[in-house]
């Protein structure tokens, strides 16, 4: 997308397939409105559709939400449990699970 665009917007088909995988897994509507929400921040951080982007850049964005926003540990948990579940499963990238951390 052109740098003025939104990199994750609602008819993204990504998006919608993400959302349905949560719909199946059943996730609460708060919390898949925050984990599309943290992805939305990822995309718009690297002015890019998430899944044209890869393990360094989600390590980029979740170091900036530690190191550069000072993100709680609660915030930067959602904002990993989001990715993993997008690329994980959405995407379906095994590395995704041995490289997006689950904080303690």
């Amino acid at each position: 997308p052109r740098c003025n665009e939104n990199p994750w917007p609602p008819e993204n088909p990504l998006r919608q397939r993400m959302l349905q995988d949560m719909g199946l897994r059943n996730l609460a509507q708060r919390t898949q409105g925050e984990y599309v929400r943290w992805v939305g921040k990822f995309a718009s951080f690297h002015k890019e559709s998430p899944g044209a982007l890869g393990m360094e850049d989600v390590r980029d964005y979740l170091v900036h939400l530690m190191e550069v926003e000072g993100k709680s540990p609660s915030s930067f948990t959602v904002a990993s449990a989001a990715l993993r579940l997008l690329y994980a499963n959405t995407l379906r990238r095994p590395w995704a699970l041995e490289f997006i951390p689950v904080p303690k």
